[in-house]
């Protein structure tokens, strides 16, 4: 997979490739560390029929991040396809064990992400969530963005493959309510939508990213 698409990114990076390595961090794509004479990257693979729709989006979620001049995103260089085989390639972050003032600096740095203001609930554009498409349709109310563009799609897919039933899920009023009852004053910002485990490290100069 990799050895089809290096002399295709290769026409289009400064330096030359030198090697390749496969890495952990891919999730459901895989993934490889490029070093080049210049630098080293990070690239991901896919060949599902969504791939490129789906690295397209996790170019426009890493770019808005990145506008926001707030915690460091990996930088996104290239996002293409080759012979069905869908990839986008970025900076390539070595990262180190995390300690306690590392967390720290991790979340003063989500908190000055999470200051970034926006107009409304949801996104210039729909994306994924791993491989399931997510809508972002914009709503002035956290509470309806949160059960129409979150909970409720996912209460309609686990209907449709029988794990719930109808009567198991609440109503969008019930949902309203509760939700209403435990949040308030919920002020849209920027915020990754992702962010687990697997989707922040701490480089090795201890930059959170």
């Amino acid at each position: 997979m990799i050895e089809d698409i290096i002399p295709v990114i290769s026409e289009k990076l400064e330096g030359e490739i030198v090697s390749t390595k496969p890495l952990s961090g891919g999730s459901i794509s895989s993934a490889y560390l490029i070093n080049t004479t210049q630098a080293q990257f990070f690239i991901k693979i896919n060949s599902a029929d969504s791939a490129i729709e789906m690295f397209h989006a996790e170019q426009k979620g890493l770019e808005a991040i990145e506008y926001t001049d707030t915690i460091a995103v990996p930088h996104v260089h290239l996002v293409g396809t080759h012979n069905e085989n869908a990839y986008i390639l970025m900076d390539y972050v070595e990262s180190k064990r995390p300690t306690p003032s590392d967390y720290g600096k991790l979340g003063e740095k989500l908190a000055m992400l999470h200051q970034i203001k926006a107009d409304k609930f949801g996104f210039s554009s729909d994306n994924f969530i791993g491989s399931l498409p997510q809508s972002n349709n914009t709503h002035g109310n956290w509470s309806e963005f949160y059960w129409s563009e979150r909970i409720s799609p996912q209460f309609e897919l686990a209907m449709e493959k029988e794990l719930l039933r109808s009567e198991e899920i609440p109503s969008i009023e019930q949902f309203i309510n509760i939700f209403n009852s435990v949040t308030s004053n919920v002020e849209p910002s920027i915020l990754h939508g992702d962010l687990w485990g697997g989707n922040y490290l701490i480089s090795k100069e201890g930059t959170p990213f």
